[in-house]
C-alpha cells in the first residue's frame, strides 16, 4: 500500500508541475495499534483488525484520502481518528517503508502495548495477560516496557488473573 501510494504522490506531482501547481509536501505515517503490533510479528494472539491506526503528519488531506482509497482495495481502512490516539511522547519507530514521497514507520510494540493498557485496559485485558506472561524482562524491550509502565503509572497487578 505505501509503494503504491508513494507512486501516487509523485504521479500526481509531476502533474501538478505540469499544470503550474504547488506539489504535495512528503506524508509520514506512522502506525500504531493492533496494525503495529501485527506488523511487528510478535509473539501474541491479535485479532484481526480492520482499521489501520496511523498517525499521518504531516500529509495532505488527498494523500490521507488516496491512503484509505489503497487500503480498502484490500479490505481495511484508515482510521481518520488516529491522532486521538495516546502514544507516549518518547516512542521509537522502525522505518516500514521509505520511498521518495511517503515514508511509512512502526512504533515498537512495547509503546502500542502500553498505549493499550493505559488507555483501555478492560478491553485490552487478556492481551496484556498475554503479554505480561511472556515478557522476559531481562531483554532491552522487556526492560523498556517496565521502565515506560513505571514511568507512565500503570497498574500491572490489574492483569494479573
Amino acid at each position: 500500500v505505501f509503494q503504491q501510494l508513494d507512486q501516487w504522490v509523485q504521479c500526481e506531482n509531476e502533474r501538478r508541475h505540469r499544470m503550474g501547481g504547488p506539489p504535495l509536501g512528503r506524508a509520514v505515517f506512522r502506525i500504531l495499534g493492533q496494525t503495529a503490533l501485527i506488523e511487528a510479528q510478535i509473539d501474541l494472539e491479535l485479532a484481526a483488525t480492520m482499521d489501520v491506526d496511523a498517525y499521518a503528519n504531516p500529509a495532505d488531506w488527498v494523500i490521507t484520502q488516496k491512503f484509505d482509497e489503497l487500503l480498502h482495495g484490500s479490505g481495511r481502512h484508515w482510521d481518520p481518528h488516529s491522532s486521538e490516539i495516546w502514544m507516549p511522547e518518547e516512542t521509537e519507530y522502525t522505518p516500514l517503508y521509505t520511498g521518495r514521497a511517503v515514508d511509512a514507520l512502526l512504533a515498537a510494540p512495547e509503546y502500542v502495548l502500553l498505549s493499550k493498557a493505559i488507555k483501555a485496559p478492560i478491553k485490552n485485558r487478556n492481551l496484556m495477560i498475554e503479554f505480561l506472561s511472556k515478557l522476559e524482562p531481562q531483554t532491552p524491550q522487556g526492560r523498556r516496557f517496565l521502565e515506560l509502565a513505571s514511568k507512565y503509572g500503570l497498574d500491572l497487578e490489574q492483569f494479573v488473573r
